[in-house]
């Protein structure tokens, strides 16, 4: 996995930064596949012959598989210990696997507020796209000695 962003103060009240994370994984799929056949004759009720062949093929396939994240943000100051964020991203990503693969790419935005006193206590608030479900919410309370 490898990551890289950037953050630019426009002022002392507005950060704004872009990033760019992503990973790639490859799988090797090495394996022998084994076949069998079996043909049995039947004669008033009975087995008269009966016969099973065994075959060992070699398989080879690597997959690759990837994820590109390309997370953008935005920090406004409000007040001395009050901000609030914006934010949002682009996701593509390809998952193959020994059947074939599928891709998919999708938005995302989010938004939340921090508080702070004194430098050592903070509460963070964001949510994720829609308000509505409480599993788009996330909390956070952090007080540094």
């Amino acid at each position: 996995m490898l990551g890289i962003g950037a953050e630019k103060d426009f002022s002392p009240s507005i950060k704004i930064g872009a990033a760019l994370k992503g990973y790639w994984d490859r799988g090797s799929l090495d394996r022998l596949e084994w076949q069998e056949s079996s043909n049995i004759y039947m004669r008033d009720d009975s087995v008269v012959n009966s016969t099973y062949y065994f075959r060992e093929n070699p398989q080879k396939k690597t997959t690759n598989s990837y994820m590109l994240t390309f997370p953008v943000g935005m920090e406004v100051v409000l007040h001395e210990m009050v901000k609030a964020r914006l934010g949002g991203g682009f996701t593509i990503k390809r998952e193959e696997t020994e059947r074939g693969y599928s891709t998919i790419s999708e938005g995302y935005y989010s938004q939340g507020f921090s508080l702070s006193y004194n430098e050592q206590i903070f509460l963070d608030a964001y949510f994720e796209d829609d308000l509505t479900p409480v599993d788009n919410w996330m909390f956070k309370v952090e007080y540094r000695f």
